[in-house]
């Protein structure tokens, strides 16, 4: 499982547009092909619904390791970071406009 870092700016920022951390946390960790993938520099883009088939688009970056506040995390959680577990920052998480909903639906026809 991997491992969220959420702080007030971020969790603010998702909160603005109607998304709770739960939520973008499971479509990050429930991502299928063709997800996550690449979106800009360093971010990466997933499309996915949640567990009641709320459709969202999130946006995350891997935390560098000197950024992350390891006192914040939980004890298990300390463990899997020492082990080598990438730290999740989601930086932004919307539901999916119509548009979006089309191309995800298009894309997962073409893997099929």
């Amino acid at each position: 499982m991997p491992i969220f870092m959420w702080n007030e700016a971020n969790v603010e920022h998702i909160g603005g547009h109607g998304v709770t951390p739960e939520e973008a946390e499971y479509i990050v960790a429930n991502a299928s092909s063709p997800f996550p993938r690449r979106h800009e520099d360093e971010k990466w883009l997933v499309w996915g619904e949640t567990a009641d088939g709320r459709p969202l688009q999130v946006i995350f970056i891997f935390q560098p390791d000197e950024r992350v506040d390891v006192l914040r995390l939980a004890a298990d959680e300390r463990l899997d970071f020492q082990a080598g577990a990438k730290v999740i920052y989601v930086i932004h998480a919307i539901p999916m406009t119509s548009k979006m909903k089309r191309r995800n639906r298009g894309q997962r026809k073409r893997r099929k």
